[in-house]
């Protein structure tokens, strides 16, 4: 998929998201050459979730949807290998943040406040580990907020108000 991105003859990426397909590319191929690598697996996960951004800001939300859920397949294998390690764990919110995101974009907000809902609960967790951590106290507001858009978007204004205050708190 990511060839075809990269060296279509009608290529439909800007020079921005091309250069992310690139990279992605590269991790993908690097990550392949040493599976066991947690490193390079994060990278590939990370390489996904900026070229998922980029699509996103191309209008591309079903790929950057597709990017999003590999970037989150590859980090929810990282944490289930290493439970107790807060980069994974907050990658894979990021992850489950991102792919709400696209979802929401797509007019799918019952997936999107899933998805949200998924990173609050481990945003909320790496914020329980470590209180002082003002990017994790960061994640889970962002979260909420995203969660009130996904639920304003269905309809539901008391749920929407709800996590909105949630987020402030």
């Amino acid at each position: 998929m990511i060839f075809k991105l990269i060296n279509g003859p009608f290529s439909p990426l800007a020079p921005a998201a091309r250069e992310a397909a690139a990279a992605a590319l590269a991790a993908q191929n690097a990550a392949a050459a040493d599976p066991n690598n947690a490193r390079r697996q994060a990278d590939l996960a990370g390489a996904m979730g900026a070229l998922g951004v980029a699509q996103m800001a191309q209008g591309g939300y079903a790929d950057a949807a597709k990017s999003f859920r590999s970037g989150l397949d590859v980090n929810d294998r990282l944490m289930r290998a290493d439970p107790s390690n807060p980069d994974h764990a907050k990658a894979l919110g990021q992850s489950f943040a991102n792919l709400g995101d696209a979802q929401l974009a797509m007019g799918r907000p019952a997936l999107a406040a899933q998805s949200y809902r998924d990173s609050i609960a481990i945003a909320e967790g790496l914020a329980r580990s470590d209180p002082k951590n003002a990017a994790y106290q960061g994640q889970v507001y962002v979260a909420y907020s995203k969660l009130g858009d996904a639920l304003a978007a269905r309809n539901d204004a008391v749920g929407a108000e709800q996590a909105y205050r949630t987020s402030r708190d």
